[in-house]
Protein backbone atom coordinates (compact mmCIF):
# COMPACT_ATOMS: atom_id res chain seq x y z
CA UNK A 1 0.00 0.00 0.00
CA UNK A 2 1.66 3.27 -1.13
CA UNK A 3 0.92 6.69 1.13
CA UNK A 4 0.38 9.62 -0.73
CA UNK A 5 1.14 13.12 1.71
CA UNK A 6 -1.49 15.25 -0.26
CA UNK A 7 -0.42 18.75 0.94
CA UNK A 8 -3.44 21.38 1.27
CA UNK A 9 -1.63 24.98 -0.43
CA UNK A 10 -2.61 26.73 2.60
CA UNK A 11 -0.07 25.37 4.83
CA UNK A 12 2.45 27.76 3.53
CA UNK A 13 -0.19 30.95 5.58
CA UNK A 14 0.17 28.58 9.00
CA UNK A 15 1.93 30.10 11.77
CA UNK A 16 4.09 27.21 13.24
CA UNK A 17 5.82 28.13 16.87
CA UNK A 18 9.52 27.05 16.33
CA UNK A 19 10.76 28.19 19.91
CA UNK A 20 9.04 28.57 23.05
CA UNK A 21 10.65 30.40 25.65
CA UNK A 22 8.24 30.11 28.59
CA UNK A 23 10.05 32.51 31.12
CA UNK A 24 9.42 35.32 29.18
CA UNK A 25 5.92 33.75 27.78
CA UNK A 26 7.16 34.39 24.20
CA UNK A 27 6.92 32.44 21.26
CA UNK A 28 9.40 32.38 17.91
CA UNK A 29 7.02 31.61 15.21
CA UNK A 30 7.80 31.46 11.49
CA UNK A 31 5.79 34.13 10.24
CA UNK A 32 8.59 36.04 12.75
CA UNK A 33 11.55 34.71 11.48
CA UNK A 34 10.80 35.84 7.79
CA UNK A 35 9.62 39.22 9.07
CA UNK A 36 13.22 39.48 10.59
CA UNK A 37 14.56 38.14 7.09
CA UNK A 38 12.87 40.83 5.32
CA UNK A 39 14.19 43.60 7.70
CA UNK A 40 17.48 42.61 7.71
CA UNK A 41 17.23 42.63 4.10
CA UNK A 42 15.83 46.25 3.91
CA UNK A 43 18.88 47.43 6.70
CA UNK A 44 21.29 45.88 4.26
CA UNK A 45 19.20 47.61 1.07
CA UNK A 46 19.39 50.68 2.66
CA UNK A 47 23.32 50.93 3.99
CA UNK A 48 24.28 49.59 0.50
CA UNK A 49 23.17 53.10 -0.54
CA UNK A 50 24.80 55.39 2.15
CA UNK A 51 28.27 56.58 1.32
CA UNK A 52 30.46 55.02 4.55
CA UNK A 53 32.85 58.12 4.75
CA UNK A 54 29.95 61.04 5.45
CA UNK A 55 26.79 58.83 6.39
CA UNK A 56 24.73 60.04 3.64
CA UNK A 57 23.27 59.36 0.53
CA UNK A 58 25.29 59.52 -2.87
CA UNK A 59 24.60 61.81 -5.34
CA UNK A 60 25.94 60.34 -7.96
CA UNK A 61 23.14 57.14 -8.03
CA UNK A 62 24.98 53.50 -7.44
CA UNK A 63 23.70 50.01 -8.60
CA UNK A 64 20.81 49.60 -5.93
CA UNK A 65 19.44 52.98 -6.27
CA UNK A 66 19.26 53.03 -10.04
CA UNK A 67 17.52 49.91 -9.94
CA UNK A 68 14.75 51.16 -7.52
CA UNK A 69 13.98 54.07 -9.93
CA UNK A 70 13.93 51.99 -13.01
CA UNK A 71 11.99 49.45 -11.03
CA UNK A 72 9.79 53.02 -9.69
CA UNK A 73 9.70 54.47 -13.18
CA UNK A 74 8.48 50.83 -14.90
CA UNK A 75 5.58 50.69 -12.12
CA UNK A 76 4.50 54.13 -12.95
CA UNK A 77 4.35 53.62 -16.72
CA UNK A 78 2.46 50.14 -15.99
CA UNK A 79 -0.37 52.40 -13.54
CA UNK A 80 -0.42 55.07 -15.94
CA UNK A 81 -1.14 53.22 -19.36
CA UNK A 82 -3.82 50.84 -17.72
CA UNK A 83 -5.55 52.65 -15.14
CA UNK A 84 -5.56 56.04 -16.52
CA UNK A 85 -3.04 59.03 -16.79
CA UNK A 86 -2.80 61.55 -14.04
CA UNK A 87 -6.01 59.33 -12.03
CA UNK A 88 -4.25 56.47 -11.54
CA UNK A 89 -1.43 57.76 -10.21
CA UNK A 90 -2.84 58.22 -6.39
CA UNK A 91 -2.67 54.53 -6.30
CA UNK A 92 1.22 54.23 -7.20
CA UNK A 93 2.21 53.73 -3.47
CA UNK A 94 -0.21 50.99 -2.99
CA UNK A 95 1.10 48.84 -6.27
CA UNK A 96 5.09 49.57 -5.80
CA UNK A 97 4.45 48.50 -1.96
CA UNK A 98 2.58 45.18 -3.47
CA UNK A 99 4.77 44.23 -6.14
CA UNK A 100 7.96 44.99 -4.18
CA UNK A 101 6.42 42.57 -1.72
CA UNK A 102 5.35 39.91 -3.91
CA UNK A 103 7.32 39.79 -7.00
CA UNK A 104 10.70 39.85 -4.93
Amino acid sequence: MIFLNIYSPLEQFYVIPIVKIPVLNFIITNELVIIFVFFLFFIFLFYSMVKPSTQSFYVIPNRWQLGLLYLYKFISYLISTNIGGAKGQKYLPFFFHYFCMFYF
